[in-house]
């Protein structure tokens, strides 16, 4: 194995993080998002004596490097993602911490590895993963993928209004010489798009970005991660997210107001000045939001939403899954039947969705038995009703169960959906989407209205 280069990453925002998560002696601190350890060296030499940094990375080389360079410092890191930091600390023997910060960024490291493919112009292959052990790397992923799908994920991911252009281009490449390295799509994808006038941000970085976050599903893991946090921290704790782009942005915001446990203390996310832009051009699109944990009147266990106390899905799509992220977000009690073996073979299924299997050729069994197991069906759709919830549909009607219906699409209120739960006494909710809401974005989009009900619920 090859010695890690020396960290080249310069820590973002480092004075304001420092004066919002206000580490000092005796703290726990949890860096989320270890990179080149620069926030980490900050936190640790600001908590001794008898302070303690957990510090977590997908990157084992980050890892690497960083149990070299930080070495002698009260210091415990870990490879595994921000999401997992509950299962972390538990294993560690920490319940709760005195603040948290996830950088979101890609770091300087990472962009100067040319075997990772996060540099525009490098001959190596187009990876992209933050964890090379898990997934399926980038250009692997691009001679699968179809040509709707991808222009779907470069448009929304990346908001690149030519998508279309740039998933065609690539779909007609690889008939004969698919794309392998970053230096290939970027070459591609400038050919594609137009150079902006001030020349300042390179035609592929919105493909690239898009790309990125499709192959390490951010989004999914800042969602989850984002309505967990408030699990790990302490009355009074903070915790600090910095963001490179309107998505995660969008989706820190939505968190830091709506969760019931937290209070955002930055009404406005927080810029680098002039000076650190000059210093660390890198930190240009950087923004810093920072939420407290609200201290309650008990800080017992935190009691489920009423009359809502579990939700049931079947893990297999993206609005399963969603709404199943939003259940452990609000410490709902969540399960469900799915195929046997997707457990184990599809990592994007966690063992935290708590889902018992069933043999694969027994679907309608499966989607009987989720609908048994409730008292009320909410189908959740884009568009227009088909596929396995027609089914879904059904079943509830025959068992004489509840069932609401919502398209997506329309932007919905979950005020409606919060009475109808409350009219119909429901304890347990079946949640069920069509496969095709596996589709980039529906998820999220699903979580994040399941998010509303259940804040609707408790008011």
């Amino acid at each position: 194995m090859h010695e890690s280069p020396q960290p080249i990453h310069v820590p973002v925002l480092a004075d304001a993080v420092l004066e919002y998560l206000r580490p000092a002696a005796g703290k726990t601190i949890v860096d989320g998002t270890l990179g080149g350890g620069g926030h980490t060296r900050l936190f640790a030499e600001r908590v001794v004596p008898n302070g303690l940094v957990v510090a977590v990375d997908r990157d084992a080389a980050a890892i690497q490097a960083a149990e070299r360079n930080l070495a002698g410092l009260p210091i415990k890191i870990a490879q595994a993602s921000y999401r997992e930091l509950p299962e972390i600390l538990a294993s560690i023997g920490i319940d709760h911490v005195d603040g948290v910060l996830l950088d979101l960024g890609l770091s300087s490291d990472q962009l100067a590895d040319t075997s990772r493919g996060f540099s525009y112009d490098a001959d190596g292959p187009l990876d992209l993963r933050f964890d090379s052990t898990c997934g399926e790397p980038a250009w692997r992923w691009l001679q699968r993928v179809s040509e709707q799908q991808l222009a779907d994920i470069i448009y929304q991911y990346g908001e690149e209004r030519l998508s279309r252009r740039i998933a065609r281009r690539i779909v007609q490449r690889r008939r004969h010489d698919p794309v392998r390295t970053a230096k290939e799509l970027a070459t591609l994808v400038r050919q594609c798009v137009p150079r902006s006038r001030n020349h300042r941000i390179d035609p592929a970085t919105r493909t690239f970005q898009a790309l990125r976050i499709a192959v390490n599903r951010e989004l999914d893991e800042l969602s989850s991660a984002l309505g967990r946090l408030p699990d790990i921290l302490l009355p009074g704790g903070r915790v600090a997210v910095i963001s490179f782009h309107s998505l995660e942005d969008r989706l820190v915001k939505q968190a830091f107001r709506d969760h019931t446990r937290l209070e955002s203390l930055t009404r406005k996310p927080i810029r680098p000045s002039a000076d650190e832009i000059s210093r660390n051009p890198r930190s240009r699109s950087a923004r810093l939001r920072v939420a407290g944990r609200v201290v309650a009147a008990s800080e017992g266990r935190h009691t489920p939403m009423s009359p809502l106390q579990r939700i049931v899905s079947g893990g297999q799509t993206g609005v399963d899954r969603g709404a199943l992220d939003a259940a452990i977000a609000a410490a709902i009690e969540h399960g469900g039947w799915c195929p046997r073996g997707r457990l184990a073979e599809d990592g994007r299924i966690p063992p935290q969705y708590r889902l018992r299997e069933m043999e694969s050729s027994e679907y309608p069994a499966r989607t009987r038995q989720n609908v048994i197991d409730s008292d009320g069906t909410l189908i959740l759709y884009r568009d227009r009703l088909h596929g396995g919830t027609d089914l879904t549909a059904r079943l509830a009607k025959q068992a004489d169960k509840p069932l609401c219906l919502i398209d997506l699409a329309k932007m919905p209120d979950a005020e409606p959906v919060a009475e109808w739960i409350m009219a119909t006494a429901l304890h347990t909710l079946n949640v069920a989407g069509p496969r095709e809401s596996s589709a980039p974005g529906v998820g999220r989009q699903a979580c994040d209205f399941l998010t509303r009900v259940l804040v609707a619920l408790h008011r």
